[in-house]
């Protein structure tokens, strides 16, 4: 990423022909959650020794170290998971997430940011498998029958 001065994401069936608007929506907006959700757009260059990296490395093995201790304090991870902790802990931490979305601290494109008035469905093939198999069956009988046994 370092150095990126630009991103062309391109549409899923530009190789077979010009864009829909729906595979071009899908291009933008893998841009947009590149920007939006990785924040990184609010750093020049994100791997280059920044603080941002520096400081969100120093903060997760600050706060890792926390629980670590907390389970070692209890007897270990067994005896942890036995009295609850660990669930507590994750139940927590999801339900602290998802207040972050529901307040847009946190964007997730397309959930609480850039949404649709209106989501068209999407055509999605059905394919009977039941009938798939039968129709390969009957064309390898055909073939077998077509040989010239000699």
């Amino acid at each position: 990423m370092g150095g990126t001065q630009s991103l062309h994401t391109n549409s899923l069936d530009e190789a077979l022909g010009l864009p829909t608007k729906f595979s071009a929506r899908i291009a933008r907006n893998t841009q947009l959650i590149v920007q939006e959700e990785s924040h990184i757009c609010n750093v020049a260059d994100p791997w280059g020794g920044s603080f941002m990296m520096e400081s969100l490395t120093n903060d997760l093995y600050t706060e890792a170290k926390k629980i670590i201790e907390e389970i070692e304090e209890i007897g270990g991870m067994t005896k942890a998971i036995l009295t609850g902790m660990p669930k507590y802990r994750i139940e927590e931490s999801s339900a602290k997430k998802q207040a972050r979305i529901d307040s847009t601290r946190d964007v997730i494109v397309g959930v609480n940011k850039y949404k649709l008035e209106k989501e068209d469905p999407i055509e999605v093939r059905q394919v009977d498998n039941t009938a798939v198999r039968k129709a390969q069956e009957n064309r390898l009988a055909k073939l077998k029958g077509s040989r010239n046994s000699e």
